[in-house]
């Protein structure tokens, strides 16, 4: 079966990837996945499967030692949670209020307000500094050795983070998140229900060669 592609498509680490944006903007306008069916009532291990790429991601970033990488996946996470539950919603009130819920002191050092300018500062910005009036830091700091000691350091207007702590404080937050959802009588599981099967997954998709088809891992939607 022949699986069509779109938008851009470039290698990391040996696979594929692949962004169904181009043709297909809104998550309802999708057929549902052959990896991940709807399903009826959503289980720990179906989210645990959905979030499997970036659970997956993290994990070899650590192994690696790509803690800037990590970090860029780190602060996209809420988005992709919040936006799974109100995709309506404007983005810095989703995120906010995601991590006002889940990842909230004394589950990290950072309140969600921070989160969120930080999120901003190194996704959109390349840089690591904070908003100067009336917040606890105007700087951020990332260690990068192995010592997790450092992680919640603080020094005059600056804190220093370790990625690989903020590992375990994004997971615990995201599985607080499935718990939450799987609470009977949330009203966010319905939405959350219908969006999760579209989010990216690592799959095998067939495709059309110059010598014929050839089957290869990709990161898709679809």
């Amino acid at each position: 079966m022949m699986w069509p592609l779109c938008g851009q498509m470039g290698g990391i680490d040996g696979y594929a990837t692949t962004s169904a944006r181009g043709c297909a903007p809104l998550w309802s306008s999708l057929a549902p996945s052959p990896t991940l069916p709807a399903m009826g009532i959503l289980t720990a291990g179906y989210f645990e499967q959905a979030f499997g790429l970036y659970f997956k991601e993290m994990d070899r970033c650590v192994a690696m030692g790509c803690y800037w990488a990590l970090l860029h996946v780190l602060l996209a996470l809420p988005d992709v949670c919040a936006a799974l539950e109100s995709p309506k919603a404007p983005v810095r009130e989703r995120y906010t209020d995601w991590c006002r819920r889940y990842l909230n002191p004394p589950f990290s050092h950072l309140t969600p307000e921070e989160f969120w300018e930080l999120r901003n500062a190194i996704l959109h910005q390349g840089q690591a500094l904070g908003d100067t009036k009336g917040r606890r830091y105007s700087t951020f700091s990332f260690a990068t050795t192995a010592d997790p000691s450092v992680h919640g350091a603080v020094t005059t207007d600056n804190i220093t983070l370790h990625p690989r702590q903020m590992v375990s404080e994004m997971q615990s937050a995201i599985r607080r998140w499935f718990a939450d959802l799987r609470t009977p009588g949330n009203p966010r599981q319905a939405t959350v229900k219908g969006n999760l099967r579209f989010l990216v997954r690592e799959q095998m998709k067939e495709h059309p060669t110059g010598s014929g088809i050839v089957v290869l891992p990709v990161q898709s939607s679809t």
